[in-house]
């Protein structure tokens, strides 16, 4: 059921997924640059190992720990063995960790794949696999670091513009006050828990409601640490600690009882992992502090309701269609097919007569209808039960 609408958030899950820095680093002016997004099917995924400070982190490739510089990018000394820890670097370190800790990236060199620095760093831009994060350029966007002009480079001219964004706008080392510690961890209640303990695993499934000034970085901050303490659990009959975790984070009580999986961040690990993997609802986020509109000459809310009866007419239609025309199994594959034909053929009839009721209760024509039914895969507003 409702087999249409969870189709198009599929969709829209795997075109924010990769959409890269156009959604991650989303202009917040028509000034900001839009940077070009790589090819990431002939690039390798790379695991960071470890962050070093704001501008070089370390990867696995095959098997071996390498040293990556982000090209175009200088963030203020944490590590630098003639200098003290310079205004603002702790916090830029935090930032890029926050971003890659437990996560994936691909390198593309810089000028060429290979490339060292005088250190023996490989030089490289750095994107977030899976979503295409561009790193380089979300550092400077945030204002954790400025553009590196000693050494030109490809996007240089696009990174002092993303520098004269972060400093109009007072972000990060450029704000009055720097902040001097880690994102506040957010609000959270437990919904649920679910221990799985078996002699093939120990699996604990953690579903939680978030509160507060939600955030991705605060979002991974939260899910790192309840991630730390549940792998410290002990007490289980099979195994020491959980091998198995997934924790769930949803935004209200209504996406969480939808049960269909409208999380705005997931952390899951899995056996053979490198460490925990952490997703993110980049539709969700997008909509954090967006304000309410009216459209039709009706409000957010009682479009979010018509977008819940929508669906609800999906899921009666069908269920109407294959009480009609059940399916035997002692039909033959004929009888199969000729009958499952007409499920189909009298659940679209079926829909498109309680679509036409619910425009008319409404005052609505039937676009309308379909522009609120498209708003709520968009906006991934709370589905019915």
């Amino acid at each position: 059921m409702r087999s249409r609408y969870v189709f198009l958030l599929a969709i829209l899950a795997v075109v924010f997924a990769y959409a890269g820095t156009q959604v991650a680093s989303a202009p917040e002016s028509n000034t900001l640059p839009i940077l070009p997004t790589p090819d990431f099917s002939k690039l390798t995924a790379h695991p960071v190992i470890r962050v070093v400070d704001g501008d070089t982190i370390v990867v696995s490739n095959k098997g071996k720990d390498i040293k990556v510089r982000l090209v175009g990018v200088d963030t203020p000394e944490t590590v630098h063995p003639a200098k003290p820890v310079e205004h603002y670097g702790k916090e830029a370190s935090r930032f890029t960790t926050n971003l890659l800790k437990g996560e994936k990236v691909y390198l593309v060199g810089e000028p060429l794949p290979g490339a060292l620095d005088r250190y023996g760093r490989t030089l490289a831009y750095v994107y977030r696999a899976p979503d295409g994060l561009f790193v380089n350029a979300e550092i400077i966007r945030q204002g954790y670091g400025h553009a590196y002009t000693q050494i030109p480079s490809k996007y240089m001219q696009e990174f002092k513009q993303l520098e004269q964004f972060a400093r109009k706008a007072e972000k990060g080392l450029w704000g009055p006050a720097p902040a001097s510690h880690e994102p506040a961890i957010l609000k959270h209640v437990v919904l649920n828990e679910d221990v799985y303990d078996i002699p093939l695993k120990t699996q604990v499934v953690l579903n939680i409601l978030v509160s507060g000034e939600i955030s991705e970085s605060g979002l991974r901050n939260l899910l790192q640490k309840l991630y730390s303490s549940t792998k410290a659990r002990g007490g289980f009959k099979y195994h020491s600690s959980p091998t198995n975790i997934y924790i769930y984070a949803f935004t209200s009580k209504e996406r969480f009882e939808s049960g269909m999986g409208q999380w705005i961040a997931m952390l899951q690990q899995s056996p053979g992992d490198l460490g925990p993997r952490i997703s993110i609802n980049k539709r969700q986020i997008a909509q954090l502090g967006a304000k309410p509109e009216e459209k039709f000459g009706l409000s957010e809310e009682k479009r979010k309701e018509i977008w819940k009866e929508l669906v609800l007419i999906e899921d009666r239609s069908q269920k109407e269609a294959e009480e009609r025309n059940p399916l035997s199994p002692h039909l033959t594959q004929s009888q199969f097919r000729r009958q499952a034909e007409k499920i189909v053929r009298l659940q679209e009839q079926l829909e498109k007569r309680y679509k036409n009721q619910l425009a008319k209760k409404y005052h609505l024509t039937r676009k309308q209808l379909e522009e609120i039914a498209m708003e709520g895969v968009t906006k991934d507003w709370p589905m019915p039960k």
